[in-house]
């Protein structure tokens, strides 16, 4: 097979795309191009046929200006940009005007998207020629540009599928990055690196499809092709079609059975799944690992909920999956490269790092976010773990997300903001139901429209989320892709967009990124401006990327904000009984018969809203001691051995015999729980509702004199929030306060918080 340049392909891509384009240009023109042609002419046509006439290429570059000048304010007439944009690049395709020629085509392909794919090979014509002629300090910056322009044709040949033709522009785009000293370099190594295996890989298979038609019998060649077919590409049904014949016991075992649906499989076929993969896991290559992990994962999950015997096979399936997670979170990530920091405004037309500015230590909203080499990690699942990024989008943007979601089922979210106000885009909510626009009109998933189903996610696989938003007046346009495919568009007024309550972002116009109840690993955020800046919150601040985070500081504050309780805590000085201590990326508490109480140092006054997650790792209860007006109850999660749940007391009665008894209400053993408490007194009566995991728990109503707290499980004052275990072992992972109305003071002076 003849060797096919980049070169050649740009090429030939570009007589492709002028043959479709001929019907077109020979045929009846819309009448809105016809407009925009007729208007090109009666504006510029006598400047044209000037600047045309002469050698100087400086008249050509003067009119190549006022015509990308005139394109910019053309936005809201895509035909009549795409005129002032093609006729100023085709003025400018000078060594004096290349900058010019570039900038034109990169808006017009901002502005009318269906050309983008024909523009972008342009532009890297454009951007070659700039780099090939630049000297000197120029050179970087040329190179820059051009890997900018290479990246997204590769992205396009690669999605053909054209691997070929992609390695030749990856390889293109690595020797421009290696010039410009770019950020980026290691990305395009590694991606290079990837597709490079995936052609070797495709080579391979050739060859030995080729040597078993020849010859069947060839066991050694048909088990190497089904070893890669069930490792190398992760393809158990193409695997499952070579292995008659293989002499390898364990893959005619498994292999057929790895073939069907997973809902499929018996309850014992689950864990020797789990197990067989977990062992393909630990030998494959590197770029194989996280997706037998993953397998595996799948298995030992479905085993957990099939069998409910508490016996040995449930423990070591746990046991087995504990350290699946641990192996996932740790899963090969691009390499830290030296980044600086910007100190202006990002301007329209450069990428800029965000993954870079953020700072764990000053920028967590809630959760256990932290930064791993070049990598942002939440490590701990959580509800409404989020986190901030220190920058303002002030205009039309793009962003582009590569992430990792390495446990759980539920979504990954990202905040974005649309002038002074935001959208919240979750991708696997409701355990991959959907991915979809949250609160369009204050409304939910299932009534704003803008949603795709299903919405799964696989734990494991690295994902690339890019969105495009642009204004126009008061309307707004939401491009969403993923993996380089459209996902949603949705089209409104900016104020109809709304971040959900629950995320509680401090700045709503900063980009923010989430995860709800999932370990999940961000590999890469870029934000590129197509208008207007965005606004660095810390310009100049040295990067973080390699910078160990410490506290941050969180305060009591006024009603309708969020606090984050459990830093705040102080083992030593708000312990009450019983054994306490920081373990296990929580607040754990352990102990017998005799109550084990601990305070969260916050003396509340009014309405309040509790969330709470936890895991109770052995035993029976956990207890939240709860201030209800003048008076305090004790909610009780998992006890009478396990049975019973409820509020005590009430008119003197334990939950076991009060109107709160909720029955069956034991607690899993390593079940992350998440629970909302809500507490209203008004004035004399008080409502207590208690959800668990997103579910009505419990609900009560009546006098605020009912209730009251038994003896042995009191807190020394009322108004003070407590949590307590009893025969167990419970580990709380986070605790957030919002005051519905009045204030929370701190029960003593605050230092620093404790690390988490």
């Amino acid at each position: 097979m003849p060797r096919v340049t980049g070169a050649a392909f740009l090429l030939a891509a570009f007589l492709v795309i002028f043959a479709a384009c001929l019907p077109a240009a020979e045929g009846e023109k819309s009448e809105a191009a016809a407009k925009a042609a007729e208007a090109f002419e009666s504006l510029y046509g006598k400047d044209w046929t000037r600047v045309k006439s002469t050698s100087d290429v400086r008249d050509d570059n003067e009119l190549a200006k006022k015509l990308f000048a005139a394109a910019k304010e053309a936005k809201d007439q895509p035909e009549f940009l795409a005129i002032l944009c093609e006729k100023a690049c085709e003025l400018a395709a000078n060594p004096m005007g290349y900058a010019t020629a570039a900038e034109a085509l990169e808006l017009e392909a901002a502005g009318v998207p269906e050309k983008a794919s024909a523009v972008a090979a342009r532009l890297v014509e454009i951007r070659q020629k700039q780099f090939d002629a630049s000297k000197g300090d120029d050179r970087a910056t040329a190179g820059e540009a051009l890997m900018e322009a290479l990246l997204p044709v590769a992205d396009a040949r690669e999605k053909v599928p054209d691997a070929v033709g992609a390695v030749a522009l990856l390889r293109r785009a690595l020797a421009a990055a290696t010039v410009a000293k770019s950020d980026r370099r290691t990305e395009i190594e590694a991606r290079l690196k990837t597709l490079e295996q995936s052609l070797r890989t495709a080579r391979e298979i050739e060859d030995l499809k080729r040597l078993l038609e020849a010859d069947p019998n060839k066991v050694a060649a048909r088990e190497r092709l089904v070893r890669i077919y069930i490792v190398d590409l992760d393809d158990p049904a193409q695997a499952a079609k070579w292995v008659q014949g293989v002499e390898d016991a364990s893959l005619t075992k498994y292999v057929p059975g790895a073939a069907k649906p997973l809902a499929e499989a018996p309850e014992y076929a689950c864990l020797e799944l789990g197990e067989w993969y977990r062992g393909l896991a630990e030998n494959a290559p590197v770029y194989a690992k996280a997706a037998m992990f993953a397998r595996a994962q799948a298995y030992y999950n479905r085993f957990i909920e099939l069998h409910a015997a508490a016996d040995l096979d449930r423990t070591k399936a746990k046991a087995a999956l504990q350290k699946i997670e641990t192996d996932l979170s740790k899963a090969p990530a691009t390499p830290p490269t030296p980044t600086k920091q910007p100190k202006e405004p990002a301007k329209e037309g450069k990428w800029i790092d965000i993954l870079a500015l953020v700072d764990p230590a000053k920028d967590t909203v809630t959760g256990a976010w932290e930064r791993r080499d070049s990598v942002l990690v939440i490590d701990r699942p959580a509800p409404w773990a989020c986190i901030t990024a220190p920058i303002l989008p002030q205009g039309d943007y793009e962003l582009e997300i590569r992430f990792v979601r390495t446990s759980g089922r539920d979504p990954v979210c990202i905040f974005a903001p649309v002038g002074s106000t935001a959208f919240d885009l979750e991708l696997s909510a409701f355990a991959g139901d959907l991915h979809g626009l949250q609160h369009i009109d204050g409304r939910s998933f299932l009534r704003t429209g803008a949603v795709v189903k299903p919405g799964h996610l696989e734990n494991g696989h690295e994902y690339c989320v890019a969105l495009k938003v642009r204004t126009q007046g008061q309307g707004t346009d939401v491009a969403v892709s993923l993996d380089g495919k459209p996902l949603m568009n949705w089209q409104g007024k900016a104020s109809s967009l709304s971040l959900p309550g629950e995320w509680h972002m401090p700045n709503s116009t900063c980009l923010g990124f989430g995860a709800w109840n999932v370990q999940a690993v961000f590999r890469s955020i870029r934000l590129r401006m197509l208008s207007g800046e965005a606004k660095l919150l810390r310009p100049g601040e040295k990067t973080v990327a390699s910078e160990k985070p410490g506290p941050k500081e969180k305060v009591p504050d006024k009603p309708g904000l969020w606090m984050d309780l459990l830093p705040l805590v102080d083992v030593a000085k708000d312990a009450i009984q019983g054994k306490w201590e920081r373990a296990e990326g929580g607040l754990a508490g352990e102990g017998g018969d005799a109550p084990n109480l601990i305070r969260l140092p916050i003396d509340i006054s009014g309405n309040y809203e509790l969330q709470l997650t936890f895991v109770r790792k052995w035993g029976q209860s956990a207890q939240v001691a709860l201030p209800v007006g003048a008076s305090a109850v004790r909610l009780i999660l998992g006890g009478w051995e396990n049975q019973v749940s409820g509020l005590s007391l009430v008119n003197g009665h334990e939950p076991d015999n009060n109107p709160t008894k909720v029955r069956p209400g034991g607690l899993r053993d390593g079940h992350l729980y998440a629970a909302t408490i809500k507490v209203k007194v008004a004035p004399e009566q008080a409502r207590i509702t208690v959800e668990l995991d997103g579910q009505p728990f419990i609900a009560w109503e009546g006098p605020v004199k009912a209730l009251t707290n038994p003896g042995g499980y009191s807190m020394p004052d009322p108004s003070w929030l407590g949590l307590g275990v009893h025969c167990s072992r419970v580990v709380f992972m986070s605790a957030r306060l919002r005051m519905l109305s009045g204030e929370a003071k701190p029960t003593r002076p605050l230092a620093k918080p404790a690390k988490p």
